[in-house]
């Protein structure tokens, strides 16, 4: 997924797609709709097309990493690792555009659906 108001980078997801796939990792990298202006119900069809189970690491970049937050939560469902990129989750009224995306409470018990937890973020 690609930061809000910024063009995707073409040749990057399916360069780590390929890397991945090279050492014998299963990669879904479905184009999601509308990915500049995020919606929870279309993207959330487009993801649960993937079978997600206690193997599964998914990564989330920005806006993706609000909505990954919010499956795990709304679902429960354990997976081994959740990867954060530059994750979008402040609720502001700057970003209004993901505003109906993050309109949830996390589950207080969140982090008992992935055995490993990695965000790369910065603050500048």
């Amino acid at each position: 997924m690609v930061p809000i108001g910024m063009k995707p980078l073409p040749k990057l997801k399916p360069w780590i797609k390929k890397q991945l796939e090279y050492v014998g990792i299963d990669v879904s990298n479905s184009l999601y709709p509308e990915d500049w202006k995020p919606d929870y119900s279309a993207w959330k069809k487009v993801f649960e097309k993937n079978i997600i189970d206690e193997g599964t690491i998914l990564v989330g970049h920005s806006a993706g990493a609000a909505f990954l937050l919010r499956w795990l939560s709304e679902n429960k469902r354990k997976i081994n690792k959740l990867i954060l990129v530059a994750p979008s989750i402040v609720k502001t009224d700057k970003y209004i555009r993901l505003s109906k995306l993050k309109d949830f409470s996390y589950n207080p018990s969140l982090k008992n659906y992935f055995n490993e937890l990695v965000i790369f973020y910065s603050d500048n």
